[in-house]
């Protein structure tokens, strides 16, 4: 099924996409990131995963340790990370199916975005391409301390429409768009919400 078709088939008012391999592909050096997070961590006191170099890239590993260990490490990751993305990164591509969709329907629902990237790095391709102005809302890893499959995201959205006096819509109004079947998915259930799982170039 694809998005239009199950927008059509199920009423949905608040859309929440997820960033690097949803709505662009950010064709970045993961194993640079790898050796990054392990020198970073080190630095802090924090080097004990194993050697494996995919240990460096698990999600849930890092926010174990941030659960174990506290904002330092949350601060660490988010300093690296931003510098990653902004200053590694070797292109990257566009969803255009996905841009042209919320492009033609700016009026019919808002839309948001929840990502484990950080803000700098989103905002930095949003304004390339002319598409920040079309999102309510960016969370991004500079916001929460955990990541996804944690619902953090989430609640830090409801948390910023309350603070600007908007009201809090129901969730079964709320759709997340996210291109991984684990950790969005999951992410969405903790967060009491509905997801649509994309896959790239559909």
């Amino acid at each position: 099924m694809n998005l239009k078709l199950y927008l059509a088939e199920n009423t949905k008012k608040h859309i929440i996409f997820d960033f690097d391999e949803t709505l662009v592909w950010m064709n970045l050096p993961w194993g640079l990131f790898s050796e990054m997070r392990h020198k970073a961590l080190a630095n802090i006191g924090l080097d004990h995963f194993d050697s494996h170099t995919k240990r460096y890239l698990d999600v849930d590993a890092i926010n174990e340790l941030v659960i174990e260990h506290g904002k330092k490490v949350w601060e660490v990751e988010r300093e690296m990370s931003e510098d990653f993305e902004l200053n590694h990164i070797e292109g990257y591509e566009i969803n255009q199916n996905l841009f042209d969709f919320i492009k033609q329907n700016k009026d019919k629902y808002a839309f948001y975005i929840w990502s484990s990237n950080t803000d700098r790095g989103i905002r930095k391709i949003l304004n390339e391409e002319k598409m920040e102005k079309f999102f309510e809302d960016i969370i991004s890893k500079d916001d929460v301390e955990l990541m996804k499959p944690y619902p953090d995201g989430f609640f830090k959205l409801v948390e910023n429409l309350k603070l600007n006096n908007k009201k809090v819509p129901d969730r079964d109004t709320f759709l997340f768009v996210g291109n991984n079947p684990r950790s969005d998915k999951q992410a969405a259930e903790q967060a009491g919400i509905d997801f649509f799982l994309w896959e790239w170039n559909t």
